[in-house]
């Protein structure tokens, strides 16, 4: 059967259109992330390539000593990631979408108590709290009489001075810890100073 020249435009025609349909589908397809594309992400010591765990996008450099640009690895020397292999196993094992926990700031210890120290001297208010060192007081005189009554400004003079005596002893106290190379102070220190004030008839 002869094909005329209508017949052969239109065959062209579908095969222009089934064409241009197969790109449309391959370009819509392009961009989706499917079990064929998608490339799964290794953990360290897995064999995974060294550029998938020495990228910055994730970890904010590339992987320091113990990751994948090492001490014998020229890529990334020098450079470590905040928090080391401890923050990439937390970034590993977070939940999809959640965010990684940060570390909580600490001091060194004895910052704060020298800090507190130098809040404490500068100040010169009561440290005790009044109710707790009126109820002191009150138990200590109960033997001598039952109906006895203290006022606020007695309790007041009493707990200043009771505070001032403690502070100049644990002075010394703390003067006789460092006597003997230590920085804590024990029970012997204070019976040590208490001796060489002359307060035996204290204890």
């Amino acid at each position: 059967m002869a094909r005329t020249k209508h017949d052969v435009q239109k065959a062209r025609g579908k095969d222009s259109a089934r064409k241009s349909a197969s790109k449309g589908e391959k370009s819509a397809s392009k961009g989706k992330q499917t079990a064929d594309n998608v490339r799964p992400f290794c953990a360290p010591g897995s064999g995974a390539p060294r550029k998938a765990l020495a990228s910055r996008s994730a970890f904010g450099g590339p992987m320091g000593v113990g990751g994948a640009g090492g001490a014998g690895s020229s890529r990334g020397a020098g450079k470590t990631v905040p928090g080391g292999l401890a923050r990439f196993a937390a970034i590993l094992s977070a939940p999809a979408g959640g965010v990684v926990p940060k570390k909580p700031h600490r001091y060194l210890p004895g910052t704060v108590a020298l800090r507190e120290i130098r809040k404490y001297q500068r100040t010169t208010e009561l440290l005790m709290q009044k109710t707790v060192f009126k109820r002191w007081v009150r138990e200590l005189l109960q033997p001598m009489r039952n109906d006895i009554r203290v006022g606020g400004g007695t309790t007041e003079c009493l707990q200043t001075a009771v505070e001032e005596y403690l502070v100049h002893l644990f002075e010394d106290v703390q003067l006789g810890a460092i006597h003997r190379k230590c920085v804590t102070v024990k029970s012997k220190d204070m019976l040590l100073t208490r001796r060489i004030r002359n307060e035996r008839w204290r204890y």
